[in-house]
């Protein structure tokens, strides 16, 4: 998504189709501090709808290991197109 409030609006959408969203503000990821909307489809596929807010501070890191950010294991679809450097999110 280009905006948080396209962000927000897609996780009312997905709220409103009785779709349990898990919203994270401002979590930092991949180098990148961004808002995001987690949930799972009927068929059980998690899916990511995020914006990208900022570049996270050097000292950040990849944050793979915080808390918003998904393992690669699972299999997270993003609606974004991904970054081809990603290794996380």
């Amino acid at each position: 998504m280009d905006t948080p409030a396209e962000v927000a609006d897609a996780t009312r959408r997905l709220t409103g189709e009785g779709l349990k969203t898990d919203v994270e503000e401002g979590t930092t990821c991949c180098y990148a501090v961004q808002d995001k909307a987690w949930v799972t489809d009927p068929d059980g596929a998690p899916w990511e709808v995020y914006t990208v807010i900022a570049d996270a501070p050097a000292e950040a890191g990849l944050g793979c290991e915080a808390e918003g950010c998904r393992p690669a294991q699972e299999q997270a679809i993003s609606v974004a197109a991904p970054s081809a450097t990603s290794s996380c999110c």
